[in-house]
């Protein structure tokens, strides 16, 4: 038995979708007069991006950065980045446009699959559906990997379906498999999740499931990056920013996902139809069986929840972000319900608001970023006018201001004491600070003991009675927001 042969031909659809995805989020950016989107300041994690795809050596950026825990991820992302950077392409315009692309080719390896089962319409609107959950509509002008992830996941869902289609989607599932297993340590965990529901889906002819031997290619590829995560295991030991209980993490991510992947809209919009009109619902589709693989990416939350309790902390809404992908099957199917023209155009429209009401909740989120950093670095500019020092009590501040104006990187400091009541979150600062001055030469840090008589601090809070207690024997003048002047 042969599960796809019945598929729909795709590469038409495919590059519509791509090239209509990439075409709808600029068109929605217009509104917010917001193309800044794709060139805004850079926070932490993109900081970081940065470094190692700046760093002018290889093997430092390979071998020092990154098997030295500065940033504790697989290679392919950094392989793909340093590419581009090799023919001029590094700014952070060519890693969001790397990101939006990423993400459109997602969707459209989304929209592939739902075909597989719905008809155009449907499975348009649940790509939808998909791109309306915040945390993929963030990840499209992220400059990081983890859209890269949910691309390759989702393709490899797709080859997997199609491999008795020929020896170009077996190696594609081969190259799929790779890219997911070397972009993050818990692409893995997706990967199998995707085979298992392909598997469920062949069931029923044990033979036809020999042709997704391809996809052990990822098996290999991680394997041959062992090294790599033993090296960062031992410069990080079981150290880690994540704290929190990681069921209720998993709980509050299926409700970021439920009401942004719009589900309930469609439903209600058929349900409209049926009352208002007097239609009868359409027929169901035949089988749900072709979207077992996306389905069951649905489990990543609750993956991560079970490595959080074996080995350490690990839920993150990031490290699940190819869980959205299963959310494009229940909108898919409700949209399939709908028969009248009217009807599926208000479940489209609807849709398309809750896509634009995400796009303007990430928007107005980076939009206070931005504007702190440039409140933040207005303080250190002044501080180096003066002649004074800046400390930082966070990575989160710091590398912002340095990246967005270079010259504070010679009066800024991360502050290197151990303060009282640290978060999780602090802790892991200090000690990510210390190994990136030592490996990276850059950003400085400092102790208490060695800073001036008089400083200027950015705080973690504006709470000034927290920062009074970090410097007991100082004045502390409150200057706004963060930042509080020091004197001893």
């Amino acid at each position: 038995m042969n599960p796809s042969q019945d598929d729909p031909p795709m590469a038409r659809e495919a590059l519509l979708v791509f090239v209509g995805a990439i075409c709808l989020i600029l068109i929605q950016l217009m509104p917010l007069r917001s193309m800044s989107m794709l060139a805004r300041p850079l926070w932490l994690d993109e900081c970081i991006t940065d470094l190692v795809v700046r760093e002018a050596s290889t093997s430092k950026a390979f071998v020092d950065l990154l098997a030295g825990g500065v940033d504790a991820n697989p290679p392919a992302y950094y392989v793909l980045m340093r590419g581009l950077a090799f023919v001029g392409l590094h700014s952070p315009t060519t890693y969001r446009v790397t990101a939006l692309i990423c993400i459109a080719g997602a969707l459209a390896g989304v929209y592939c699959i739902l075909r597989r089962t719905f008809d155009p319409f449907a499975a348009a609107v649940g790509v939808a559906g998909l791109w309306s959950i915040g945390i993929a509509v963030e990840h499209t002008f992220e400059a990081r990997f983890y859209s890269l992830l949910l691309l390759a996941t989702v393709w490899s869902a797709l080859f997997a379906a199609r491999v008795e289609h020929g020896w170009t989607m077996r190696l594609g599932l081969a190259l799929t498999a790779v890219v997911v297993c070397t972009t993050h340590w818990f692409g893995i965990v997706g990967l199998a999740l995707v085979l298992v529901g392909e598997c469920a889906v062949r069931r029923r002819d044990r033979r036809s499931i020999k042709p997704l031997w391809p996809a052990a290619a990822g098996i290999v590829a991680l394997l041959a990056c062992l090294p790599l995560l033993l090296a960062q295991k031992r410069a990080i030991g079981t150290e880690t920013f994540v704290a929190g209980n990681p069921i209720r993490a998993a709980y509050a991510y299926y409700m970021l996902l439920l009401p942004g992947a719009s589900a309930a809209t469609v439903l209600a919009v058929a349900l409209m139809e049926r009352a208002v009109a007097g239609a009868s619902l359409r027929k169901p589709p035949g089988s749900l069986k072709p979207q077992l693989p996306l389905l069951m990416l649905g489990l990543m939350p609750l993956a991560l929840v079970i490595i959080s309790y074996l080995m350490q902390p690990v839920m993150q809404l990031r490290y699940a972000i190819v869980a959205v992908a299963a959310m494009a099957v229940p909108v898919a199917f409700g949209a399939s319900l709908i028969q009248r023209h009217f009807w599926r155009c208000l479940a489209a429209a609807g849709i398309g608001l809750a896509a634009f009401s995400a796009l303007f909740r990430v928007w107005v989120e980076k939009k206070q970023f931005a504007d702190e950093l440039t409140t933040v670095t207005e303080h250190v500019r002044r501080a180096a006018d003066g002649g004074a020092q800046v400390l930082f009590e966070m990575r989160h501040d710091q590398y912002p201001v340095i990246w967005s104006w270079p010259p504070a990187g010679e009066h800024s400091y991360f502050l290197a004491d151990e303060l009282e009541d640290e978060s999780p979150l602090r802790r892991f600062e200090r000690t990510m600070a210390f190994r990136t001055e030592r490996l990276a030469g850059a950003p400085k840090i400092m102790s208490i003991d060695s800073a001036g008589a008089r400083f200027i601090f950015i705080a973690e809070s504006p709470d000034a009675a927290r920062v009074m207690r970090y410097f007991p024997d100082a004045a502390v003048e409150p200057l706004g927001g963060r930042a509080f002047r020091v004197t001893r």
